[in-house]
């Protein structure tokens, strides 16, 4: 196994993913500062753009590609709210449904579902159920209507 896996972000090309593991000489640094981030498994390096992802944890937990897509999204989403470094529980979940309309957005519907059932279980918000309700009171139509073509002012 490599020590680092370099990647474009498949959300936004402006971000670079690096999943780095054990062997790589900047790893130790890695891990105690994502231990200092609430025990994270991820990180976003703002004045880079680069996501940073402990590829330890990434082995150890078994993290499929729509999980590694989740923690994408996650991170970008954090870089365009203006989130500062460190986080709290409202910055995490403003990060998550951030992330989740830029998942479903570029069309990566299996990933959303992963910060989907994030919220769920460690902030008792059930998306699916705001989906269905604003679905079902949405009574809009947007056949016909092109959205590049704005009312002027």
């Amino acid at each position: 196994m490599d020590n680092i896996i370099s990647y474009p972000s498949k959300i936004d090309s402006q971000f670079t993913v690096m999943i780095i593991y054990k062997d790589h000489e900047l790893y130790n640094d890695l891990k105690l500062q994502l231990t200092e981030l609430h025990n994270s498994i991820a990180a976003l390096q703002v004045s880079t753009k680069n996501i940073i992802i402990d590829g330890e944890e990434v082995a150890r937990l078994k993290l499929t590609p729509n999980d590694l897509l989740a923690i994408e999204a996650h991170e970008i989403a954090h870089s365009l709210i203006g989130h500062g470094p460190g986080s709290d529980e409202e910055s995490e979940k403003e990060a998550d449904l951030l992330g989740i309309a830029l998942l479903e957005i570029a069309g990566h519907t299996e990933a959303s579902e992963v910060l989907k059932d994030k919220l769920e279980a460690l902030y008792g918000i059930d998306y699916r159920q705001f989906e269905s309700e604003f679905d079902a009171e949405a009574d809009i139509d947007l056949d016909g209507l092109d959205l590049h073509e704005l009312p002027e002012e």
